[in-house]
């Protein structure tokens, strides 16, 4: 709901906020976290927005899903801070979401080009998306540990 009614305005140029990708992937870089309940976020986030939105379903739902896969694994086996991964994963998976978009728009026929839609769409999406991920993951995280609290504070 906060990504259709607030955060989804925010826009430089025609690029947009995707806050439910963040969310996807700041809940896969939490300590503690489950591969089941990593996979149950991202099918969610991605059959909600890719029923309500003019993308293919299937698109989005794979987008999301690999990006809560790649952040889990990052976290688990690659990198120990989150801050970093999550800077990296929202500016890798906003220009996946967004190229693999413009390439559907291709095949669909729409009239734009892929270097008009990189310039005036994914470049400012994915800026959006870098200069949000933080933010993002601290509430992500705050959320997390008011759900989810450790043995020493209980």
């Amino acid at each position: 709901m906060l990504q259709l009614a607030i955060l989804g305005r925010i826009q430089l140029q025609y690029g947009n906020l995707d806050v439910l990708l963040l969310v996807v992937i700041a809940w896969a870089l939490q300590k503690n976290i489950g591969l089941q309940d990593v996979i149950w976020i991202a099918l969610f986030s991605g059959g909600l927005i890719g029923f309500i939105s003019a993308e293919s379903f299937w698109l989005v739902l794979i987008i999301y899903l690999l990006s809560g896969l790649v952040a889990f694994w990052i976290n688990n086996h690659v990198w120990q801070f989150s801050i970093l991964s999550m800077s990296l994963c929202a500016v890798l998976f906003s220009l996946l979401h967004l190229l693999a978009f413009a390439i559907w728009l291709q095949f669909s026929g729409a009239n734009i080009t892929l270097a008009q839609s990189m310039e005036t769409v994914i470049l400012p999406s994915v800026l959006l998306a870098f200069f949000a991920s933080i933010p993002v993951y601290l509430v992500i995280r705050e959320l997390y540990v008011w759900i989810f609290p450790s043995e020493e504070e209980v």
